[in-house]
């Protein structure tokens, strides 16, 4: 049997599309543990925010944790390791001072110090290979990562949307062009259609004070750990209502400041370093299986509140607990806003963040429309292009489907990272 030249070109170019592919060296992506959070359509709290925020009463508001869809959050805040993926890819010459500051490496107070306990868990080194000037501090890969403001963390989830890698930060889930020339400019809105992002407020809520089967048709706690009653002060592991939270108060900021920190259940030595692993009191969850939510540190989420000395500035929320406070600044009666979003200084060891999604659901088989409109032809094969049709939607290619090869064939480019672990079909010649 004879083959014909353009069959045989065919083959030879499918061959070498798998040869390549085969081959792919694949690098290092950032995962997360998820929690499913189910039930929507559930009530909302009828809590009234009533806590202390330093010298202010709280704001006096209520309603939040009604969700009416599933969706997914992380069970644990980003950790060091995590944050420095995304620095190192991102800011391969350790440069950009709106993703890193150097209280992350050592801070200084009053020109004393550095002093540990306000300090992050990352080094710099601008001396180091380009795309490897950042590292974890020995021993605190899995601590989370801290002087985090509202704009750093959108800036990772835009990266996490853009496919990571040398993915993009400025935009894809949040436009962060709001900043420029305004850091306190509000909070820029989801974008439509986003499949992972910062929780909302009510998603944060929900995650963490909500339970199904409370009370046997569902309700919610007053503390992230299955309790109405504060999480005690304890070193882990603790018991399942335990957290890396203070105790006492010394006075300041209206009681809230502890007198004893839970790792040492002493004052707080400056010297010393209070954070401790994501997920390290392993026995206190949520209903829905987060750690860390009422100590440790506090989690940004998308809402925003007027700054109540600059009328119409809008400013972040965060949620939870930390190390640094005690319960008077910590569960479901607490709702407090940072700096403006977009301030790069002045941030504190005792923010953080955690990131949510909607639940992943892989394709089987998705077809290669390399225009992203019709089915076939030439273009490139990258891990966030929308050059892939999955029976109802033209998406991103995902890396545990099939890939099918329909249509007019045409030079399929294959970008860096690429992976098909389902293999490739061809139902058309041409490529």
């Amino acid at each position: 049997m004879t083959m014909r030249h353009a069959d045989l070109r065919w083959r030879r170019g499918a061959a070498f599309l798998v040869a390549a592919l085969a081959c792919r060296a694949v690098s290092a992506q950032v995962t997360f543990e998820w929690a499913t959070v189910g039930n929507p359509g559930n009530a909302p709290d009828t809590q009234v925010m009533n806590k202390v925020n330093g010298t202010q009463p709280g704001d006096g508001t209520s309603g939040y944790g009604s969700v009416g869809y599933t969706y997914r959050i992380a069970t644990k805040n980003v950790t060091n390791s995590q944050y420095v993926e995304f620095l190192n890819k991102v800011d391969p010459n350790g440069s950009n001072s709106l993703l890193f500051i150097t209280n992350m490496t050592d801070t200084v107070i009053g020109g004393v110090g550095p002093y540990p306990a306000y300090t992050g868990g990352i080094d710099r080194n601008t001396s180091a290979a380009v795309g490897s000037r950042y590292s974890v501090k020995a021993g605190q890969e899995n601590f989370p990562v801290v002087h985090i403001n509202w704009s750093r963390a959108a800036r990772f989830v835009n990266w996490l949307a853009n496919g990571q890698g040398s993915g993009g930060t400025e935009s894809g889930v949040y436009d962060m062009s709001v900043f420029t020339g305004n850091s306190f400019a509000t909070p820029p809105p989801r974008a439509a259609g986003a499949t992972i992002f910062l929780p909302s407020e009510n998603e944060w809520y929900k995650a963490a004070y909500y339970d199904p089967a409370k009370g046997g048709t569902g309700g919610y706690w007053q503390y992230g750990t299955r309790s109405d009653t504060a999480p005690a002060s304890v070193a882990p592991p603790g018991t399942s209502n335990s957290a890396n939270i203070g105790a006492g108060t010394t006075g300041a900021s209206g009681g809230t400041v502890a007198a004893t920190l839970a790792t040492t259940g002493a004052a707080l030595d400056k010297d010393l370093t209070y954070l401790t692993n994501v997920g390290a009191y392993a026995s206190a969850q949520s209903s829905y299986g987060l750690f860390d939510l009422d100590g440790l540190v506090y989690n940004w989420t998308e809402a925003s509140r007027e700054n109540r000395s600059f009328a119409g500035q809008m400013l972040p929320i965060y949620r939870g607990g930390s190390w640094v406070y005690n319960d008077g600044a910590a569960g479901a009666s607490f709702r407090n806003t940072g700096n403006g979003a977009g301030v790069n200084n002045s941030q504190y060891q005792y923010w953080g963040f955690r990131v949510a999604g909607l639940p992943d659901i892989v394709p089987t088989e998705l077809t290669w429309y390399g225009d992203g409109v019709n089915p076939g032809g030439g273009g490139t094969w990258t891990t966030t292009g929308n050059n892939w049709f999955d029976g109802t939607l033209v998406r991103p290619w995902a890396p545990g489907a099939r890939a099918i090869f329909s249509g007019t064939g045409g030079t399929v480019t294959l970008d860096p990272g690429v992976t098909a672990n389902g293999g490739l079909q061809f139902t058309s010649s041409g490529y």
